[in-house]
């Protein structure tokens, strides 16, 4: 099983601008809707649309360049503010122990602007109450996508797709670290991407089959190993080595629920910002 082709489009590569007309991919951020419980004209369900990312990619920065693929042509950026009247316009849980960002956006805009764009549904979410229903376990098989070392296309957005199994998955790591574990090598720039259940069509005895590719989190980080090189002579530390263990945290999108939902109670009291500014490639 591949992935869906759509979840390309869903991912958003968040860039810096280093000089003229030259940017570099800092982090990846993906688009998600949650259902407002109401109806459009078309009787169609209305939803209110965000940005998702971590934390610590938006940290004190007053805005990002955010590059989308174009429906005909090739890809175009935007750069959208992050702090208004010193105020930061983006969203965090009341948790400040949970790293993610949301920022909520008009995807319509980007729409007519002729941007490819999906958003995840509310109803392709995995939170735990799912993955607990459906037996998600250690060993189960995961997509992670994102831009890892800044390598986001010249011309287009052009994700990066890796392989991996969760880890470790239990009440206790969610609780006290706000996270699950995957084996799967996370490098710089993909912080913020989505972890994507691999769907299973063949169910076992105790496991029901999963035909869904559920986002089920949020890149947080990799965890790092440290070793240590000795001194043959004295026995002391003399240098330290941080390498990627090949294990990542990962945030479970109930975080990101809380978030969207306590936003949807007051968005009759906000503004959603659109970009001030934009560039063709």
């Amino acid at each position: 099983m591949t992935l869906p082709e759509h979840y390309d489009e869903i991912v958003v590569s968040m860039e810096i601008c280093i000089k003229d007309n030259e940017y570099k991919s800092i982090a990846t951020g993906f688009l998600v809707g949650f259902n407002l419980n109401k109806k459009n004209e078309e009787g169609k369900d209305l939803y209110s649309t965000y940005l998702v990312t971590n934390k610590h990619v938006f940290g004190d920065k007053s805005n990002l360049w955010f590059k989308f693929n174009l429906k005909e042509g090739d890809s175009k950026r935007y750069l959208l503010d992050l702090i208004k009247k010193d105020k930061k316009i983006w969203l965090e849980h009341e948790n400040k122990n949970v790293d993610l960002a949301v920022l909520p956006i008009d995807t319509n805009f980007f729409k007519k602007e002729g941007v490819e764009l999906r958003w995840v549904r509310e109803e392709d979410m995995m939170f735990i109450e799912i993955m607990k229903n459906l037996k998600i376990s250690v060993g189960d098989e995961i997509f992670v996508v994102g831009f890892p070392m800044g390598l986001a296309g010249n011309y287009k957005k052009y994700v990066i797709v890796r392989k991996g199994i969760i880890a470790r998955l239990d009440d206790e790591i969610i609780t006290t670290e706000n996270s699950f574990l995957i084996d799967s090598f996370i490098f710089p720039g993909n912080s913020g991407g989505p972890v994507i259940l691999k769907p299973s069509f063949i169910g076992t005895e105790n496991k029901p089959p999963i035909n869904k590719a559920y986002i089920m989190g949020v890149v947080k980080s990799y965890i790092l190993y440290t070793d240590i090189a000795y001194s043959s002579q004295t026995n002391l530390p003399r240098v330290s080595f941080m390498e990627n263990s090949g294990l990542a945290e990962v945030i479970p999108l109930d975080y990101l629920r809380d978030i969207a939902k306590e936003h949807i109670s007051k968005i009759d009291t906000v503004t959603i910002e659109s970009p001030k500014k934009e560039v063709n490639e």
